[in-house]
């Protein structure tokens, strides 16, 4: 499938609780949602929404075109290094709605989000204005920002400035298009360090219930780290363990059930008690979710390297 075949999908393109007459893939043509299937609820939806949504124009009912699909590393293994080069800001993959990351020159300033309104040929970058508290904030002429952006499997950023910050009729800043952009290809299964408070409940042998108190140390797609006071469970021992992640400025709550794969005890830590757990089966959603969060997770620090 091309990248120009891509539709983008609205709300007005769903209703809930019918089958879907198209299959639905994310921006990098991996396959979310098999035609036939259902949207269940409207939070489902709405957070589906947030994170892109596309179909195949090309697509007519009997035919499938299934994206390529990029095998994952397994829990735990060693990550690869990340390679970095330099290309045109023409060779980076952009599409209309992308999220951006701004990074004021500030080192102690909190970078803003915002989405791509388009490339202007004569040299600018479109972008939303930046808001922060629920309030815009004014950008001055000539004021520099980096620009970072978590694309498929790669981080692009390039070096940028303010041409023209303009409020109608709506809010929107023209950025100056650089020479060059650095790209830098990432691991395919990205594990990020975290301090996340969580919880995971079991079940003893007598299958009484107990909740225990933990914190993720480091989280992947397929499995997470945990941190506790002492050690309550034994390898291969079923878990369900819930906490909650910020993406894009909303909470998410996440409940998955994991196993216990190793235990390692450390006596010069806070929390001596280290759990490696690998996920069972993650839902579309909470997938997307997690998957968002790293990527959210791994720009920020690159921006901080």
């Amino acid at each position: 499938m091309a990248v120009n075949d891509l539709m983008p999908l609205r709300r007005q393109d769903f209703e809930i609780g019918k089958v879907l007459q198209w299959p639905v893939f994310d921006r990098d043509h991996k396959l979310l949602l098999k035609e036939g299937q259902l949207i269940q609820s409207e939070r489902q939806l709405e957070t589906l929404l947030k994170l892109g949504m596309y179909r195949d124009s090309r697509w007519k009912p009997g035919r499938f075109v299934r994206p390529d699909v990029v095998d994952d590393e397994k829990t735990h293994e060693p990550a690869k290094q990340d390679k970095s080069s330099f290309i045109s800001i023409e060779q980076i993959p952009f599409k209309l709605g992308d999220t951006l990351q701004v990074l004021p020159s500030a080192d102690d300033a909190n970078p803003y989000y915002v989405k791509l309104f388009g490339l202007y040929d004569k040299g600018s970058v479109i972008i939303s204005t930046p808001s922060a508290n629920g309030s815009l904030v004014l950008l001055r002429e000539g004021q520099p920002f980096r620009i970072r952006a978590f694309l498929g499997r790669a981080i692009y950023s390039f070096d940028t400035y303010v041409v023209k910050s303009v409020l109608t009729p709506y809010p929107y800043v023209h950025l100056k298009i650089p020479e060059k952009a650095q790209v830098i290809n990432v691991r395919s299964a990205s594990r990020v360090n975290v301090n996340i408070v969580a919880s995971f409940e079991m079940l003893d042998e007598d299958f009484n219930s107990s909740k225990n108190a933990c914190l993720i140390s480091d989280i992947s797609l397929h499995g997470a780290r945990l941190n506790m006071m002492k050690k309550v469970c034994e390898i291969e021992q079923p878990i369900t363990l819930a906490f909650r992640v910020n993406v894009l400025d909303t909470d998410h709550y996440i409940s998955l059930e994991a196993t216990v794969k190793s235990i390692n005890v450390n006596d010069a830590e806070k929390q001596p008690i280290a759990l490696g757990v690998k996920f069972g089966e993650v839902q579309f959603i909470d997938k997307l979710v997690i998957q968002n969060f790293l990527n959210q997770k791994l720009l920020a620090e690159r921006a901080e390297a």
